[in-house]
């Protein structure tokens, strides 16, 4: 398991006024888990029959990301949300809770790297306080960083409460988001109000 994101070529962010500097991004998340079906639709049928020599078809979780970047102070937050883990045959076998990532800096080339902590409003988390369940890590990209890609690894992704029955569940996911305005960006981005809480 594991995530791999990098820019090719240069980035600018956007320019920052007195009220200007606040940019949010939308798409979907997808990740790849631990745990795994022996019997998985894109495996070759085999004549063994040791569960414990198969190699299974590892599950998926999807999910839709947003993400904020305030490029007046360089801090970035955001969250997964609608996550649901799949089976093999990309059906739906249970809800997850959504996940924070939680604010940290961007750095002068355009990265970063902070943690993820269950969102504690989600029932599902069982979280009643900040839960670390895991590391994120991205980079901006294009003109006025018109994009940002980037990684989540976690711990854990079925609640506090393991609501799955697991106990040793690892999330290795990735993003590549649009800027909200931009062509092709998530109806979600109908939604957002850049100017609130300016002058």
């Amino acid at each position: 398991m594991g995530a791999h994101f990098e820019r090719d070529g240069p980035w600018d962010p956007p320019e920052v006024t007195e009220d200007t500097g606040l940019v949010t991004y939308a798409g979907s998340y997808v990740a790849v888990t631990n745990i795994g079906d022996v019997n998985g639709s894109d495996l070759l049928p085999t004549t063994v029959t040791d569960t414990e020599i198969l190699v299974p078809q590892a599950l998926v979780i999807h999910g839709d990301a947003f993400i904020n970047a305030d490029f007046a102070d360089n801090s970035v937050e955001g969250n997964i949300y609608n996550r649901q883990l799949l089976d093999t045959d990309l059906n739906v076998i249970s809800d997850l809770p959504s996940i924070v990532l939680v604010v940290t800096d961007i750095e002068a080339n355009g990265s970063f790297t902070g943690t993820v902590e269950y969102d504690t409003s989600d029932p599902l988390s069982g979280a009643d306080g900040n839960t670390e369940i895991g590391t994120y890590a991205g980079v901006f990209g294009g003109t006025n960083a018109d994009s940002v890609a980037g990684a989540v690894e976690l711990d854990q992704f079925d609640g506090v409460d393991d609501n799955l029955g697991f106990e040793t569940e690892l999330e290795t996911g990735t993003f590549v988001l649009d800027r909200c305005g931009t062509a092709g960006a998530p109806i979600i981005c109908d939604s957002v109000n850049p100017d609130a809480g300016t002058p």
